[in-house]
């Protein structure tokens, strides 16, 4: 994984963590925001787009398995996945006020999201973020299968 990916990945965590304790509107958590914006945006112009994944209790970019990371950050990874958040993607065209509105949606309690963030992404103008829980299909959609299965092995490859 490239140093710039995760600068992306540690800054969005980090604006995320300042909200959660300083409250979404704190000048704090506008700070933060604007560097992960920045993180965000140098990958997006080159790539168009930046996923990252919860798999199991890890954090995942690409094949890699996070697993420095992810000890670090377990809090956060509890909080999105209490709301059905494992997967995150950015696009390109990301603009900062769609950072800093999904940010402030994470910090929602898990029972006022629900399984509604997908609606509340799109009611809050956020076009550019998405948000998906990584689940095995029944033979719907075979790709996705295959795509979480192998993320299990790699995961189990470093658990043997």
């Amino acid at each position: 994984m490239s140093d710039k990916v995760e600068s992306a990945l540690r800054s969005f965590i980090s604006a995320l963590q300042i909200a959660m304790l300083y409250g979404a509107e704190h000048l704090k958590v506008n700070n933060a925001v604007d560097k992960a914006y920045g993180n965000l945006g140098d990958i997006l112009n080159d790539e168009g787009e930046l996923v990252f994944g919860i798999v199991g209790e890890e954090l995942a970019f690409q094949k890699d398995v996070l697993f420095e990371m992810s000890k670090a950050y377990q809090p956060i990874i509890t909080h999105l996945k209490a709301r059905g958040v494992e997967k995150i993607a950015f696009y390109r065209s990301l603009r900062k006020e769609e950072l800093g509105k999904f940010i402030s949606l994470l910090t929602l309690p898990k029972e006022q999201i629900g399984n509604n963030l997908e609606k509340m992404l799109a009611d809050a103008g956020i076009r550019n973020i998405s948000t998906a829980k990584l689940r095995v299909s029944n033979g719907e959609d075979p790709a996705r299968s295959q795509e979480v299965a192998q993320a299990v092995n790699y995961l189990n490859l470093y658990n043997s």
